[in-house]
């Protein structure tokens, strides 16, 4: 395991891809992770993309999901077949993070907003993290100012570690009149 330099409870257990994984399964996934948890007080496990094996060694040793999408049709699909399948491998438990979502489009009614979200996947919306110009934002944070994308993942940890959502409302600067001028400011930048 590798200690985070800055964050020293945060530890990462990378998985090793010259392994040949037909000898790992899902129980011995399960078994990491059983072990892990009588030493932290979460245990996170980042499923690869698909539903292919990777993912159903990964979804064997889970009891929760944060299921991360976009606010795009077809990934709002993608992530409905991924509900179907951990529910019929026993997790009910989901938390739906919508991820790339630009405040300026949902202000002007051009994307999908969270309620339009949870209708299409039939479950509550957890969190919304904006798309940002800036795309290694969490680096980026200083003692003076955090992105919104930055604060928007401190609400989400808060709101996964209380076990009530926090969304941060990210739109709010491109509603009104000065929010229409950044819309389009945006458009043209």
């Amino acid at each position: 395991m590798i200690e985070d330099v800055e964050e020293k409870n945060l530890f990462v257990l990378p998985s090793a891809h010259s392994y040949d994984s037909s000898k790992f399964c899902g129980q011995n996934m399960k078994e990491i992770v059983l072990r892990l948890s009588h030493m932290f007080d979460y245990v996170l496990v980042d499923c690869p993309a698909g539903i292919e094996s990777g993912f159903k060694r990964s979804v064997a040793s889970c009891d929760e999901a944060i299921i991360v999408t976009t606010p795009h049709i077809s990934a709002l699909k993608d992530a409905e077949t991924v509900m179907n399948i951990l529910r019929t491998n026993g997790i009910t438990n989901e938390f739906i993070v919508v991820n790339r979502v630009r405040g300026d489009l949902i202000a002007s009614g051009e994307s999908l907003t969270k309620i339009d979200i949870e209708k299409i996947l039939n479950n509550d919306v957890y969190a919304m993290i904006p798309e940002e110009d800036d795309l290694n934002f969490l680096s980026n944070a200083t003692s003076s100012g955090y992105s919104c994308g930055y604060a928007a993942c401190i609400a989400l940890a808060r709101g996964l570690r209380s076990g009530v959502p926090e969304l941060y409302d990210f739109s709010e600067k491109y509603r009104g009149i000065f929010g229409k001028i950044r819309r389009r400011l945006k458009r043209k930048l």
